[in-house]
């Protein structure tokens, strides 16, 4: 009992103290941006029609996004000599069943023009993967044409400009970056969270000073990034606003690649945001 009472007057006697102790409570962000050495290209190719029809060539992705209407007349007749009429945008073109010719450019023949760019940049095989293999679209009432999409994983922004200037734009329905990685992330993690730190002991700072205080230990760290808060700022990959520019240039019998998409000789960049919340001690004049 003697014990009890003893441990009591000395809770007694600390408690006033510790309830007294003045703290304050803030947080602190940094932001770093980090160059990835891996990443990770996701394009989709997508099987299509080459239309020639009296020396003109145009490309049909058998969708709406082709911009090519046919009369009806051009499926149901089977006859060599029967006319039809088609629409590219708002130009008419008239001929006969024997004057068009349609040319299916294979889901083959789209991953061949993948896997000579991908060698031409030196991207080994092994960093290429297909992800997706698929039904897409069903071409002017005939039979379905077929997608895939590939999953390239890149070591350099000279890897990357090279395969896209050498790959056949032809085919591809979607481009964009997937999975990034830096090998030293881990020490880019720890110089964020140390100047997240330091940005709250800097505004606990000048708040007390405000109040002629004294900063003194923190009593309590608390890392808020879990997981730390990472956004991607990605370069621009077309000259055209959208891909569908580039389908839409392909419709109306573009056919140079290079028009579609520019250069790209970087990589996107990461951007991480780390946060903490870090409650000091302070110290006030008497």
């Amino acid at each position: 009992m003697k014990k009890l009472t003893l441990l009591f007057i000395m809770l007694s006697a600390i408690m006033p103290s510790i309830m007294a102790q003045n703290t304050i409570s803030v947080t602190g962000k940094s932001e770093l941006t980090v160059q990835p050495d891996e990443v990770h290209l996701l394009l989709t190719e997508k099987e299509y029609h080459r239309i020639d029809f009296k020396g003109k060539v145009f490309i049909d992705y058998g969708d709406y996004s082709s911009g090519i209407t046919f009369d009806q007349s051009l499926y149901e007749s089977t006859l060599p000599d029967a006319k039809f009429q088609f629409k590219v945008g708002d130009k008419v073109y008239e001929g006969r069943k024997k004057d068009i010719k349609y040319t299916l450019v294979s889901i083959d023949v789209l991953e061949d023009r993948v896997i000579k760019a991908a060698d031409k940049a030196g991207i080994a095989k092994k960093d290429i993967n297909i992800s997706e293999l698929g039904d897409y679209w069903r071409w002017r009432n005939g039979p379905y044409t077929v997608s895939k999409q590939y999953d390239i994983k890149l070591h350099s922004p000279e890897q990357l400009n090279k395969f896209i200037s050498a790959l056949d734009k032809q085919g591809v329905s979607s481009l964009s970056f997937g999975e990034m990685k830096n090998n030293d992330m881990e020490q880019y993690d720890r110089k964020g969270r140390i100047q997240a730190l330091e940005n709250a002991r800097d505004k606990a700072t000048y708040m007390v000073q405000t109040f002629n205080g004294t900063l003194a230990d923190p009593l309590q760290i608390v890392d808020g990034n879990m997981p730390v808060t990472t956004t991607v700022v990605q370069p621009r990959m077309l000259k055209a606003a959208a891909m569908n520019d580039m389908v839409e240039e392909a419709a109306y019998g573009v056919m140079d690649a290079g028009t579609s998409l520019e250069s790209l000789n970087t990589f996107p960049m990461i951007r991480k945001t780390y946060n903490v919340s870090v409650i000091f001690t302070v110290t006030y004049p008497q």
